[in-house]
């Protein structure tokens, strides 16, 4: 029933997708005041604390940006056909695996780190078969640079562009040394605002502590976390699989693209070994191309009924641990 729901793209699915996110997001609506943004620094024109004043509006601010993001993630898919057109299956499974976690609202970094990230991707997979793609090279690494800058292990997807330069055969040094001028830009202007306010020791600091200090990692150890990790992570390896063994059947175009997303999905694996306590949180962002890999996997499937009771048995579990507390 859903895979064959959203595997159409008209208004009725969007509409219910929406709804979905706010059903996803109703704890947080229906007990906001636990939520909260931590500004980690100067808080520019008064909007962290306008936002830790009015928690409702970090809710609504989330579940706007997830939805959104969602949609713009299901047509860069399709956009490089590497999903079947109109559907809205890799958005709904993002907003499915990004809603699962209720701590996603409290920093409200994440969201905004994944919407850069969602971009950036776009931006890469558009490289693929230009000549002298210097802008595109050069938006790349500026992305990265302000991502960096919400989450500091995002600072490694550098080496995200620099796979996918060597998988699309671009080998001049310019597009090389182009991204590490873009990621630079950031903290230049960044660096002369901290100096200004006196308070650029700090902020080094700060962004020297993923590689000076290891911090022990944090789990939600409940019941419903085991539970729904484990059908995710069911889901991804046999996903993955999928996808590995389509590469061959794919055309050069798809093929590179899709090498490109293993790439991402790797990268994200390997910083988040400097996300320390937040990793968790920070390991969301693999959620940009699994739930690619996820929907390619469920749009190739003949029949869709186990795999339809897997997913309805991950909502009935993410709405039972989300709404059991208000019984």
């Amino acid at each position: 029933m859903f895979i064959r729901f959203f595997s159409k793209k008209f208004f009725i699915q969007y509409a219910v997708l929406f709804l979905l996110t706010i059903i996803l997001w109703g704890d947080d609506l229906l007990n906001p005041s636990e939520i909260h943004v931590n500004a980690g620094g100067d808080d520019i024109f008064g909007f962290f604390g306008f936002l830790n004043t009015h928690p409702l509006y970090i809710v609504i601010l989330s579940i706007l940006l997830l939805y959104i993001q969602a949609v713009v993630l299901n047509q860069v898919f399709e956009n490089h056909r590497l999903t079947e057109r109109n559907h809205l299956l890799t958005a709904a499974i993002y907003v499915i695996t990004l809603s699962s976690n209720s701590d996603l609202t409290q920093p409200l970094g994440i969201l905004i780190t994944n919407f850069i990230l969602i971009i950036l991707l776009n931006i890469v997979l558009n490289i693929y078969g230009r000549k002298e793609p210097f802008r595109h090279v050069f938006d790349a690494g500026f992305l990265i640079g302000l991502a960096s800058m919400i989450y500091f292990p995002v600072v490694y997807f550098i080496l995200f562009v620099w796979i996918a330069l060597m998988l699309y055969q671009i080998f001049t040094w310019r597009e090389w040394v182009i991204p590490v001028i873009g990621l630079s830009i950031p903290y230049l202007f960044a660096g002369t605002y901290f100096f200004w306010k006196d308070s650029l020791t700090l902020e080094l600091s700060h962004l020297s502590t993923p590689f000076t200090r290891f911090s022990p990692l944090f789990f939600e150890s409940t019941v419903y976390f085991y539970l729904f990790s484990g059908l995710i992570i069911l889901l991804i390896l046999i996903s993955l699989n999928h996808a590995l063994r389509e590469q061959r059947k794919s055309t050069i175009p798809v093929r590179k693209k899709t090498g490109v997303l293993f790439a991402f999905l790797f990268i994200a694996l390997m910083s988040g070994f400097f996300s320390g306590e937040i990793l968790m949180r920070y390991l969301l962002i693999t959620f940009i191309p699994v739930s690619m890999f996820i929907a390619q996997y469920f749009t190739g499937l003949r029949k869709v009924f186990v795999m339809d009771m897997i997913v309805m048995a991950m909502l009935i579990i993410m709405l039972a641990d989300k709404y059991l507390q208000f019984v």
